[in-house]
C-alpha cells in the first residue's frame, strides 16, 4: 500500500503543472535559436540576391543596383562573396 500512495502523490496534480510548466520553457528556448538565425540570416529574400548577382554581373554600379533592388553596399559584397563561396563562377558560367 505505501507504494501505491507514494507513485500517487508522484502522478498527482501538483506535480503535473511543475512538469508541464518546466517543459514549456525549455520547448521555447529551444525553438526560439532555431527559429531566430534563419530570419535574422536572410535579411534579403532569393530574389534580392539573385537580382544583385545578376546586375553585378551585367556591369552595374552598386549604387544603380542599391536603387533597383534596395540591397546596400556592404551587403551586395557580402552576398557575392559568398556566391563565390559556393562555387558562382560568373566569368565562367554567368
Amino acid at each position: 500500500m505505501p507504494r501505491r500512495q507514494a507513485s500517487a502523490s508522484a502522478s498527482a496534480p501538483a506535480s503535473a503543472p511543475a512538469s508541464a510548466a518546466a517543459s514549456a520553457p525549455a520547448s521555447a528556448a529551444a525553438s526560439a535559436p532555431a527559429s531566430a538565425p534563419a530570419s535574422a540570416s536572410y535579411r534579403y529574400s532569393i530574389s534580392q540576391r539573385v537580382s544583385v548577382l545578376v546586375l553585378q554581373v551585367e556591369g552595374l554600379s552598386w549604387q544603380a543596383i542599391e536603387q533597383k533592388t534596395g540591397v546596400k553596399h556592404t551587403a551586395q559584397s557580402y552576398i557575392r562573396k559568398k556566391a563565390k563561396q559556393h562555387g558562382f563562377k560568373p566569368e565562367i558560367d554567368p
